[in-house]
């Protein structure tokens, strides 16, 4: 827990830098104590709310990959998942013996580019991502997700992070 707060704590300060960060643990801590009002808009679209749009992607295979959540609320730059088509055309362009390779997604969220490489035979697909509830919601996606053209059937969420090099990289 301690190395996980460390690492965030770190990665804000990347990201932001130092006065960034004491920037928003300043807004964090008045939020909490109820001396910060977060406008409604931005509350509802953080938790998913009224006005979340939802990804054509997630109306035609029942899964919850889209939304915007901000880095506010992860601790890093913000989540949104991939394009589909960017994804597909990436992938579809390296031209590998595709069994031979695990694709690996570091920063997997809620795991939309996991479905996506489905669709290629890859010998596994693994998904790492240390937010608890992006990981938790990419595990339920996997479960519900089973098209007609998916090609690779193991596919994971580990909720870990990506530095763990001892489980991240037993694939």
């Amino acid at each position: 827990m301690a190395r996980r707060i460390v690492r965030r704590v770190v990665q804000v300060m990347v990201n932001r830098g130092p006065w960034g960060f004491c920037v928003l643990v300043f807004k964090k801590a008045g939020q909490k104590l109820g001396l910060v009002k977060v406008p409604e808009a931005t509350e509802r679209a953080m938790k998913g709310g009224a006005g979340k749009a939802i990804h054509p992607f997630d109306e035609e295979y029942g899964t919850d990959t889209s939304g915007l959540i901000f880095g506010d609320d992860l601790w890093s730059t913000a989540y949104y998942g991939v394009t589909p088509s960017l994804l597909t055309q990436m992938v579809g362009a390296l031209d590998l013996d595709w069994e031979r390779f695990v694709f690996i997604d570091l920063g997997s969220g809620k795991g939309r580019a996991l479905l996506l490489a489905s669709q290629f035979p890859f010998k596994k697909i693994v998904g790492v991502e240390f937010v608890p509830e992006l990981s938790a919601a990419a595990t339920a996606n996997i479960a519900k997700f089973n098209p007609s053209w998916r090609r690779c059937k193991e596919i994971e969420s580990i909720n870990e992070d990506a530095a763990n090099q001892r489980r991240c990289c037993e694939v």
